[in-house]
């Protein structure tokens, strides 16, 4: 089982993501057009990718799950892995501990 300060550091790195899409958001809603193209956005998007990559190290998470868990929309696009659907942060945070149990395994 996970350790909790590993939990921990996997919801704060979600909770950067979520805090940066509303901050992007509210921010066009204040200047009336858009910065996903901008070079502001691709630092602040190239920084919290960077982290989330380091957590997945620091965690046990060799295949990225965290990673693919913020892409599909928090859960939102869930899909089965290990026979089981993935769709909170608890799912993910089985599939992570399950995926490190056999050395070999291949993540799916």
């Amino acid at each position: 089982m996970m350790e909790p300060d590993k939990i921990d550091l996997i919801k704060k790195v979600m909770a950067a993501h979520i805090d940066a899409e509303r901050g992007f958001i509210n921010m066009e809603m204040l200047f009336g057009h858009g910065f996903k193209e901008s070079d502001f956005y691709e630092v602040v998007s190239t920084a919290l990718d960077l982290a989330t990559a380091a957590t997945s190290m620091f965690v046990g998470d060799k295949w990225q799950w965290i990673h693919w868990y913020i892409a599909s929309g928090y859960g939102k696009k869930p899909i089965v892995a290990k026979g089981r659907e993935i769709v909170t942060v608890d799912d993910l945070i089985w599939l992570i501990d399950e995926c490190g149990k056999k050395e070999n395994s291949d993540g799916r």
